[in-house]
């Protein structure tokens, strides 16, 4: 069949009644056989194929239709109204490094340095932090001083003697080294003498007796071309230089004139990254090639022994520590690994501890174990005989994945398995409340109904939180949902739709009584989740399956619509009489006005990579990627038939002296304000109307002539007047 003959008949291709198994089997040839002329010969962009079954009275439902109304856009061509302005930024980005001073944790982000009270581990406080100019690449501490690497400039010392008042005393410029590299990579201090190691490899031998001042002595220029430093360690006059390619071992018991006296190459697979003597055995991680034994008794010749590589998945080996007979390493995504060293013949590995950011750092006493999870805070644990006990993660050190608005109260999910309340009264200044933990296994989604929020653990429970104070939320109800993994949530009035791995559920929320009233089993595992009152959409990859649910005892899976070319389904917004579908290739809008025949109506192939969408009234914003460029773009769609682009706002920043984009994992919109979670940030942002430069409230929603009045039980955070469903995208585990 030609194209333009298949285009003139496709509203009669397939239409099939009848109740014979004959007639049955004839259904599903022909639906596969228009799907196959459909995607391999006419290039539709989408097909609808409703459900093919035999209900309770045995009568089977069919029909199918084609539909090509999209429309590819080239250009858009809009006055953009409206723009957002950067209210705030809450969070202080990921930890680069970690010291400790007596009782107190020094803690370097991105841009910041903090003091971290443990004293009592029940009640781990924020004593004070400091801005440092530039980019912290690592802290050393001596004394009451701790030695900040930043780039650009060298290293800064901060005088901690006060608590409450770090000040920044002295700084020290390594200037450029041969390969013209000027920035600090990482320092161990003895006795009064910092160890300087600069990327370009140089190291540089500081005094810093005189805690006012730093004063260089003496450095050695390592060799071109060495790979990237990695960790410095000193012991007994010798000090190991450590880039992703070579241990340096130098002797340093002349401190005016170090001497390169040999290193160790890495070869094969191994990339090193970090290294921790112990007497006469050095322990050198080589990334995912595990760590490596070398016995150092002799610098001059240091002797390979033996290779611990444990069979975890995902493996990224750093710095090992050794603490009396026990090897703790901090391997990445595989957590925290710990080995007993009292065989003399073979490490043992006693215990893994799962953990819910990347393993990178650790810092051990004789009974407490401190570990960095970069984006993921700080955990802490007690550790007797080889048995590990998790005591708390620390504040406020979070990767934020989530985040809602309720009122003028901002919640946001973060790990491990926190809520956080702020008041954004002011957005420019928002005022923290509260963090509570709600389960230490982490939480995913959250979506708000009038009797509280909804949130899931992905191994299989929603939680009903009561949210009346929201200085104190807590949990007012669990359900444990049966079946595989839940995959994502969504609410609309009093209820929530659960997407499992294999069941869709839904559940009458309160905060006393909540249930499952209603569920279906599903043939293939749906990622995302999209509903209203009369209609549900499930998204797997390139299809979205839609259930009826108007009864929710009994929700009917009517169909599925295909999509070509979106490199798979991200996430899913509900707009009156649009469903708008966010992908890696484009922006579609979905007629839904007729939920047993949607069509796609219109598609953006210029915004990219969506990632996150939120709706509130007719502007729906879209965190993607529009000509290369991240940003959250603003689409009215007031019109149905004619979504237009009126707004953007920007998701980039500079990093030092390039160019660095946000990743929104999640996004909520009020009347004016716009939030989306960041990773270990919430970035806040405000919306202003260009031709007036003043905040500007978006149209009121249209009423929509369709089955989908919005109910006004359906109030919430993310549109404080009337609106049907704010959809939330899972992380993917």
């Amino acid at each position: 069949m030609r194209m333009n003959e298949f285009r003139k008949h496709e509203q009669n291709l397939c239409v099939i009644f009848g109740e014979t198994l004959e007639i049955f089997v004839s259904l599903v040839v022909c639906i596969l056989a228009s799907l196959w002329c459909a995607v391999g010969i006419a290039k539709l962009d989408n097909v609808y194929m409703p459900a093919a079954y035999i209900t309770n009275s045995a009568t089977i439902i069919s029909g199918s239709r084609f539909v090509d109304g999209d429309i590819a856009l080239n250009e858009i061509l809009s006055g953009d109204r409206y723009t957002l302005n950067r209210e705030s930024n809450i969070g202080d980005g990921r930890i680069i490094d970690i010291s400790i001073i007596d009782n107190h944790l020094i803690v370097a982000t991105v841009d910041k340095l903090k003091v971290i009270n443990i004293t009592d581990l029940s009640a781990i406080t924020e004593v004070s932090s400091i801005d440092i100019d530039g980019i912290i690449r690592g802290v050393e501490t001596n004394g009451s001083i701790a030695y900040v690497l930043a780039y650009p400039g060298g290293v800064r010392a901060v005088d901690l003697s006060v608590w409450s008042r770090p000040v920044i005393i002295d700084s020290y410029n390594v200037g450029e080294d041969p390969s013209g590299n000027g920035s600090p990579a990482a320092m161990t201090i003895s006795d009064k003498v910092a160890y300087l190691a600069q990327y370009g490899d140089t190291l540089h031998v500081v005094d810093i007796s005189n805690k006012d001042k730093m004063i260089g002595i003496s450095k050695i220029y390592l060799e071109q071309n060495s790979g990237t430093i990695k960790d410095v360690e000193y012991i007994n006059g010798v000090v190991y230089v450590v880039s992703s390619l070579f241990v340096y071992i130098i002797d340093v018991s002349d401190l005016k004139s170090p001497k390169l006296i040999s290193r160790i190459q890495a070869t094969g697979s191994r990339v090193w990254s970090g290294i921790s003597v112990s007497g006469t055995t050095a322990y050198v991680g080589a990334t995912t090639a595990g760590v490596v034994v070398w016995d150092v008794s002799n610098p001059n010749m240091p002797q390979e022994l033996k290779t611990i590589n444990p069979p975890v998945k995902n493996g990224a080996f750093r710095r090992p520590v050794v603490i009396n007979r026990a090897l703790f390493i901090p391997a990445g995504e595989a957590g925290m690994l710990i080995f007993d060293l009292s065989s003399e013949n073979e490490p043992r590995l006693v215990n893994q501890i799962d953990t819910t950011g990347d393993a990178s750092k650790i810092i051990a006493g004789i009974d407490t174990i401190i570990l960095s999870e970069q984006d993921n805070g700080l955990s802490i644990y007690k550790y007797i005989n080889n048995n590990v006990t998790f005591i708390r993660n620390t504040n406020p050190y979070y990767n934020i994945y989530d985040v809602d608005i309720n009122n003028n109260t901002m919640y946001g999910l973060s790990t491990p398995g926190n809520m956080i309340t702020w008041d954004i009264n002011s957005p420019s200044t928002p005022i923290r409340l509260s963090e509570t933990q709600i389960d230490p296994r982490g939480l995913a989604d959250m979506s708000f109904t009038p009797n509280g929020i909804v949130t899931i653990r992905y191994s299989g429970t929603v939680v009903i939180i009561d949210i009346t104070d929201v200085n104190q939320p807590r949990v007012a109800k669990e359900i444990v949902i049966p079946g595989n993994r839940i995959r994502s949530l969504s609410t609309w009035g009093d209820f929530a739709y659960v997407l499992t791995e294999d069941i869709f559920y839904i559940l009458k929320i309160d905060l006393t009584n909540s249930q499952v009233i209603g569920k279906i089993s599903l043939n293939d595992a749906y990622a995302s989740i999209a509903g209203d009152g009369s209609s549900v959409y499930m998204a797997n990859e390139d299809n979205i399956l839609v259930v009826d649910v108007v009864n929710k005892e009994l929700p009917q899976i009517v169909g599925t619509l295909i999509i070509n070319d979106i490199g798979g389904i991200t996430d899913m917004e509900i707009s009156e009489e649009n469903l708008i579908v966010g992908g890696a290739r484009g922006v579609m809008f979905v007629d839904i006005s007729r939920s047993n025949a949607p069509r796609v109506r219109f598609r953006d192939q210029r915004s990219t990579q969506v990632t996150a969408m939120s709706r509130s009234g007719d502007l729906v914003y879209v965190a993607n990627e529009r000509d290369l460029v991240p940003e959250i773009t603003i689409w009215d769609v007031a019109d149905p038939d004619s979504p237009t682009i009126v707004g953007r706002g920007e998701l980039t920043f500079m990093y030092g002296s390039s160019q660095q984009s946000y990743v929104v994992s999640g996004l909520t919109t009020t009347v004016d304000i716009i939030a989306a979670a960041v990773g270990s940030r919430v970035l806040i942002w405000r919306l202003v109307d260009v031709e007036t430069r003043v905040t500007q409230s978006p149209p009121l929603p249209t009423q929509s002539p369709t089955k989908r009045p919005s109910p006004t039980s359906a109030k919430t955070a993310l549109d404080v007047r009337d609106h049907l469903y704010i959809p939330r995208l899972s992380r993917r585990q």
